[in-house]
């Protein structure tokens, strides 16, 4: 195998997920701010919701915020995810082999998720979004 034949369709086709369809929200519960390596993969361009509340406690109108959330960071989601595969497909053309922007949609979700606020609930999804798209 060539590092010149490696793709992020190979890479997400090589993941226990790969059959699944792509993850739009990932809520994580009990207060922690960070993934710990859980799908870092797959929910780069996820919406990420914080919430405090413990898993056993984490109720029906707690998801409902999450998918409130979600709802009203879609346009910016949407829009990272346009451009994202808009530099994709741009890459392809060229005929040049660079590295994804993988990293790049990393680094901007870690930022956000460093500087959310101390609140319930946090969503990155809107902040890792406009970075995204301010950096393209």
């Amino acid at each position: 195998l060539n590092p010149s034949d490696i793709t992020e369709d190979l890479v997400s086709d090589c993941l226990y997920t790969a059959p699944s369809s792509q993850v739009d929200l990932l809520i994580r519960t009990s207060g922690e701010t960070r993934l710990s390596d859980f799908m870092l993969w797959q929910a780069g361009l996820s919406s990420l919701a914080f919430t405090s509340v413990l898993w056993p406690e984490f109720s029906l109108l707690d998801l409902a915020w999450c998918i409130l959330e979600y709802q009203r960071g879609y346009r910016d989601l949407k829009q990272a995810r346009d451009t994202h595969r808009r530099q994709m497909r741009m890459t392809e053309d060229s005929g040049r082999d660079r590295e994804p922007d993988r990293v790049h949609w990393m680094t901007v979700r870690d930022e956000a998720v460093q500087t959310a606020s101390g609140s319930r609930h946090q969503t990155s999804s809107s902040s890792a979004a406009a970075a995204a798209a301010a950096a393209a």
